[in-house]
């Protein structure tokens, strides 16, 4: 018996440290931050590496181990972002840093196979150093301006979808207020109404007592001897 309790309370010992150590885990997007440009060799990647101290931003993590410094582009391939985040296998595509998404992921738009010199088949996002022709940032060309063409079209309907939503919110806000207001009214002089009447009533019994104590007394008054 003794046993068994010493095993559930080390066993919520051990769930209240991990419940801790993933609400003081930082975010991938709390460790990036924007640089010049992106290491161009394995000695410039380890020096990036030992200066970022990933194993020191991630010490409150569960897999803090497993976080490694990684250096992308971002989307539009125009910032280079270095970061702390897990080691991911890229799939015959350039690595990219997606920040609104907060994560490493592959670039569709940069096939390996296509690429001089091309990137492998498969390759581990720590090594992406290697493969500096996936490091070539672009101006704005045709390939940015679809990029931003597609995000303005969708940031355009999804501003113009929660306007429509807002205006509807608001509109049955001011209703909701409105048939609020008017019941509380209601309410408020049917209270009122019935406290007046309650009064009426018992003033008026009050009166009736008063003269019905009143009327026995007068009839049994003596009249004078004449």
């Amino acid at each position: 018996m003794l046993f068994i309790k010493t095993l559930c309370c080390l066993l919520i010992l051990f769930y209240d440290m991990q419940v801790l150590c993933d609400t003081n885990c930082p975010s991938i997007q709390q460790t990036a931050r924007l640089v010049y440009e992106c290491p161009k060799s394995e000695v410039e990647w380890n020096e990036a590496a030992t200066r970022m101290n990933c194993k020191y931003i991630m010490q409150n993590c569960l897999q803090q181990s497993q976080y490694k410094y990684h250096c992308a582009l971002n989307v539009f391939l125009n910032e280079s972002w270095e970061l702390c985040s897990i080691m991911k296998y890229m799939l015959g595509y350039c690595m990219e840093y997606n920040v609104e998404g907060q994560r490493i992921q592959n670039n569709y738009h940069r096939k390996c196979l296509v690429l001089n010199p091309p990137c492998p088949i498969r390759y581990k996002s720590t090594e992406a150093h290697k493969y500096q022709s996936c490091y070539t940032k672009v101006k704005k060309n045709s390939l940015l301006t679809s990029i931003l063409s597609e995000t303005t079209l969708k940031l355009v309907v999804t501003t113009n979808s929660n306007k429509d939503k807002n205006q509807n919110g608001d509109l049955q806000r001011v209703w909701i207020i409105v048939v609020t207001s008017i019941v509380f009214v209601g309410i408020v002089a049917v209270i009122v109404y019935i406290r007046w009447r309650r009064k009426k009533r018992n003033r008026l019994r009050n009166r009736s007592k008063r003269l019905f104590l009143k009327a026995p007394m007068t009839s049994f008054i003596e009249k004078p001897l004449y």
